[in-house]
């Protein structure tokens, strides 16, 4: 699988932390995502790590002494400023 998603969502958040770019969350045609999926640089492949506890969009995140922290968004009902790791 290259680099690419082939399903890669719209208002994702990508981030890169480490050797790893991670996909947060976005909303594809009919629904918003709570996905994190990580691609590792090295293998060159997507893996799913995690979900977020809401779907959102339109998010923020930083990297912080080794984890991924991610800020608000927009789910589907409202606009979310939760912090979440």
């Amino acid at each position: 699988m290259g680099f690419i998603k082939s399903n890669t969502p719209v208002n994702a958040l990508f981030v890169l932390r480490c050797s790893s770019l991670y996909a947060v969350g976005g909303r594809n045609d009919t629904t918003y995502l709570s996905d994190v999926e990580r691609y590792d640089l090295a293998l060159c492949e997507w893996r799913p790590v995690a979900s977020l506890s809401v779907a959102l969009r339109c998010t923020t995140a930083v990297s912080y002494r080794g984890k991924l922290y991610v800020f608000g968004g927009e789910s589907a009902t409202e606009i979310v400023n939760t912090a979440y790791r």
